[in-house]
């Protein structure tokens, strides 16, 4: 974690654009110590398994760049907001084709993408296709998926991005 704080210290002492950051995050793959965004997928590892868990990355990359608490929708439609599993599962399957490989030393870890990975609607039992948070599913087919996904976040069209950064500062 000490190379990903001073990755983000550089980051604003460079003075580089918010959007630029959250896209290197959302994109970042490789091995965490020469690649410090990658430290951002670690609390979406479990350690036991050493694997690498779809559904603990949603509620990070929702919570942090959308302002929007999502984890209940993971088991259920959202009692408070508009949200449903399918808009939970939709961005999943975003992630659902990134593995984790665990290396010498206790917190080394290399972070890839596989060629292949969907994720299961639990009620359903289908595939589900990457989708934006209440929007349209992503073209996203021979890309990396979280390409389209950091794209939309940082997109002007994306009505949660702009609003969750400035009560993130304002807080």
């Amino acid at each position: 974690m000490g190379t990903f704080k001073e990755w983000i210290r550089d980051w604003l002492a460079a003075d580089r654009p918010y959007d630029q950051f959250v896209q290197d995050i959302l994109t970042s793959e490789g091995d965490s110590f020469l690649v410090p965004a990658t430290a951002f997928w670690a609390p979406a590892t479990d350690f036991m398994l050493k694997k690498f868990e779809v559904n603990r990355a949603v509620p990070t990359v929702t919570r942090l760049f959308l302002g929007v608490r999502l984890e209940c929708a993971e088991c259920h439609n959202h009692p408070l907001e508009n949200f449903t599993q399918d808009d939970f599962y939709g961005l999943s399957a975003f992630f659902a084709r990134m593995r984790v490989k665990h290396g010498m030393g206790e917190f080394r870890r290399t972070w890839f993408l596989e060629d292949e990975g969907e994720v299961e609607h639990p009620v359903t039992k289908k595939p589900v296709p990457p989708k934006f948070l209440g929007g349209a599913v992503a073209a996203s087919e021979g890309l990396d998926r979280r390409t389209a996904l950091a794209d939309w976040i940082t997109s002007p069209e994306n009505p949660y991005f702009a609003r969750a950064i400035v009560n993130r500062i304002w807080h």
